[in-house]
């Protein structure tokens, strides 16, 4: 996951500081990332995804080193033809000569021609390609990710902990209803995807839950045999930070209202004294009617208050709101009063 966030900056606002923390990493390494790019920019290899809870780096490394030839043929080339290809063939359409210029046309556009030779390895020679990449996943753990991994795996496991008691206690549906991309049919998740079909999980067929520090705003799902059902999710120490603070109603409100040079107007004319409408129209240069829609604003904002006196209603200044106004400011943007 943070190997496609590289990959596009822009789309992973969240995960800036590791954006910028890589530009520090060797010139011939960030080469053969943007090289492999085909693998991770959509689609990703399945064999990439944990088999199982707890998996370390090295084990699920293991995992991509035992894959044979074949497999390796098929896993490599799947992400670039399979979820794009109408029939949505398995290993067998490796050998039809539309998949593999499909492929090559999908990794140059991606990657360039650096990334178009490495995926006709995937076609020539996977044994190849497979432990080039493996050769890169080493170089990239061990010059960039290893020390942002000890950062980011104590809260992933406590996010895999509170999700795991949240599964048990409330249900699967009740977390999966909250991440980002999915909705619930029922008892049915669902995923918007051009690659589709229905997959019961079962204590047979397992789903397994991974929260990620690097997948938001994406969700990852896989679906197909022989790897387990699976759903990567953004950790929610991740969605806190992604999570826009809710604006405070009533401070946007009298911000907008004092927000115009003419209501600003009324508001110094009416701290000076209370006054009528006959008497601010003119001082405004605002007919009764318009001058009446902006009073209405700024008494809405709390503002100005109306008080009969007579035959006139005079508005003057509420200056309570105006005092409690900066600390409230203050508040919103996490600064204590006079900082």
């Amino acid at each position: 996951m943070s190997l496609h966030v590289l990959l596009f900056p822009k789309i992973h606002a969240v995960q800036h500081p590791w954006i910028r923390a890589m530009r520090a990493v060797s010139p011939a390494l960030k080469r053969e990332i943007r090289a492999f790019a085909f693998l991770y920019a959509d689609a990703y290899p399945d064999c990439f995804t944990p088999t199982r809870s707890n998996m370390t780096f090295e084990d699920q490394l293991e995992v991509i080193r035992r894959l044979d030839d074949a497999q390796s043929a098929h896993e490599f080339a799947r992400p670039l033809f399979f979820y794009w290809e109408p029939s949505a063939g398995g290993p067998e359409r490796l050998g039809d000569p539309a998949v593999r210029e499909g492929a090559l046309a999908f990794a140059r556009e991606t990657a360039g021609d650096a990334g178009a030779e490495l995926a006709a390895a995937a076609f020539d020679d996977p044994g190849r390609l497979r432990d080039r990449l493996v050769a890169l996943l080493e170089r990239y753990w061990e010059e960039a990710f290893a020390a942002e991994w000890a950062r980011v795996e104590p809260r992933l496991r406590d996010a895999a902990a509170a999700g795991a008691g949240r599964a048990i206690g409330e249900g699967p549906l009740a977390l999966l209803g909250d991440v980002p991309d999915l909705r619930l049919e029922g008892d049915t998740v669902i995923r918007r995807s051009g690659h589709e079909h229905l997959v019961d999980v079962s204590p047979a067929n397992p789903l397994l839950l991974v929260p990620s520090a690097y997948v938001w705003p994406h969700v990852r799902v896989n679906c197909d045999p022989p790897w387990p059902i699976i759903v990567i999710y953004a950790a929610p120490f991740v969605m806190r930070e992604a999570a826009r603070d809710e604006l405070p109603a009533a401070l946007v409100q009298t911000l907008r209202a004092v927000g115009d040079e003419t209501r600003l107007r009324i508001l110094k004319l009416v701290a000076e004294r209370p006054r009528p409408t006959e008497e601010l129209a003119p001082l405004v240069s605002l007919s009764e009617p318009a001058l009446s829609r902006q009073l209405r604003i700024l008494s809405e904002a709390g503002l100005v208050r109306p008080q009969r006196n007579g035959y006139y209603v005079l508005y003057g200044l509420e200056r309570e709101a105006l005092e409690t106004l900066p600390a409230t400011l203050a508040a919103f943007l996490g600064q204590s009063p006079g900082s």
